[in-house]
């Protein structure tokens, strides 16, 4: 190895992080994102009741839909 790398000295490179290190904080960012959330407006808005007209149109939505109909 040793003569190898004495014979060709400019083969041997520093890698470039550049790539990697952009790569590996995103999930921490993410994890970090969720405690950010305001959970009480999230769940306030979740737990709205539909209306008749989009119950109406969601059911016709399904019944329109050969892939949903079987469901």
């Amino acid at each position: 190895f040793q003569a190898s790398s004495q014979q060709n000295p400019r083969s041997r490179q520093k890698r470039d992080l550049s790539a990697v290190t952009t790569v590996i904080p995103q999930p921490f960012d993410d994890i970090v994102r969720m405690f950010q959330i305001d959970y009480p407006a999230m769940y306030q808005a979740v737990f709205v009741s539909p209306t008749t007209a989009e119950v109406i149109d969601t059911a016709h939505v399904v019944a329109a839909n050969a892939d949903l109909n079987a469901v």
